[in-house]
């Protein structure tokens, strides 16, 4: 149990992760655009 949270919250910090930085990436193109 302990290794399967420990692979949810690395999956879920990736994806959060990648979600912010989609969200950054899509208002610089934004400003800049």
């Amino acid at each position: 149990m302990n290794l399967f949270q420990r692979v949810f919250w690395l999956v879920f910090a990736s994806a959060l992760a990648g979600g912010l930085t989609f969200f950054g990436v899509a208002s610089l193109v934004k400003l800049l655009y």
